[in-house]
């Protein structure tokens, strides 16, 4: 993983996000990434379906565990502990029987949060389930926690080797042309 650009924005919308992709497009000479990791929002999904429709959308499973925190826990209220485990069996099946099969189990045992679920995670199952995802590229990057990857201590020194390397192969190869 790499940091490729940041944004500091007024708003949240989806022609900033748009804007934000298309400007890191042109500065890297079009070249979309293959996935990308966001916090779930509504507005980022429509972007990104929209500019990088070739790059696929994971929503990171740190972020709805926060979101349902916010949303359900008091809705549910005693239940929320139980629903929080089942909630987690559907989203790891490994197939997408059993993952409806949990879905809808669900469901029929939670009736309080079905707005929720309707609303914010149904739609857009594809990008957190396993069994939508577990076969798809993610450089290894889990999004079970927020802080399980830090690029800069994998990424960076592998990165500045790797240019160094580079660097030393263009500044030397000139030399070695005629061999």
């Amino acid at each position: 993983m790499l940091l490729v650009a940041c944004a500091l924005v007024d708003d949240e919308t989806e022609a900033t996000f748009k804007w934000i992709y298309e400007n890191i497009k042109i500065a890297t000479g079009n070249i979309v990434p293959y996935s990308i990791y966001t916090n779930g929002d509504p507005a980022k999904f429509r972007a990104i379906k929209s500019v990088l429709d070739t790059t696929v959308h994971f929503i990171c499973i740190y972020h709805i565990n926060q979101n349902i925190q916010k949303k359900l826990k008091s809705v549910l209220g005693s239940n929320f502990t139980q629903f929080h485990k089942d909630i987690y069996q559907a989203r790891n099946s490994f197939n997408v029987k059993k993952f409806n099969f949990y879905w809808e189990k669900l469901k029929n045992n939670y009736p309080s949060a079905v707005p929720y679920l309707n609303r914010v995670l149904d739609q857009n199952r594809t990008a957190w389930t396993l069994c939508y995802n577990c076969k798809m590229f993610t450089a290894h990057r889990s999004n079970e926690k927020k802080s399980d990857f830090d690029p800069f201590k994998i990424v960076l020194p592998i990165l500045a080797y790797t240019c160094r390397f580079f660097a030393y192969l263009c500044i030397d190869l000139p030399i070695y042309a005629d061999f």
